[in-house]
């Protein structure tokens, strides 16, 4: 019984009420929402990336939808997302509602046609904080 809804430029709401991303500023105090889709390189080289790119936050979540987890980055309820070559339709309007909502998002194209390396934070993080979140597997060579 949620709607998430914003205009970049003009705000965010969450059932017709403002919504704004979090307040906090340190990967060891975040909450990351991440996921596997179903590209996934399920490597030993590739997950050893991926724990990573991720033992620096407090809390992990597996949500379930990427627009879900983009939402509540928006919605200040977690702080951020990061996943790799998911679809652009999973994650195009929680890029905008995160956007709408004051955070970050970086967008960079995946490994395969049609997938992206996004990376959604509450605006508050350093980038070097996000780096290896988003980086590419030539960034990282």
């Amino acid at each position: 019984n949620e709607v998430f809804s914003g205009i970049v430029g003009q705000g965010a709401w969450l059932n017709g009420r403002p919504m704004s991303t979090s307040g906090v500023r340190r990967t060891r105090d975040d909450v990351l929402c991440t996921d596997f889709p179903v590209s996934t390189d399920f490597s030993a080289g590739a997950l050893g990336a991926f724990v990573d790119g991720v033992r620096a936050f407090k809390k992990i979540r597996l949500l379930g939808t990427a627009a879900q987890s983009l939402a509540y980055v928006a919605s200040g309820r977690t702080d951020v997302y990061a996943e790799r070559d998911i679809k652009i339709w999973d994650v195009a309007a929680g890029v905008a509602v995160l956007r709408a909502a004051g955070g970050k998002a970086i967008v960079k194209a995946g490994r395969q046609p049609m997938t992206r390396i996004v990376v959604g934070s509450n605006g508050r993080l350093p980038p070097a904080a996000l780096a290896s979140l988003s980086a590419t597997p030539e960034e990282t060579a």
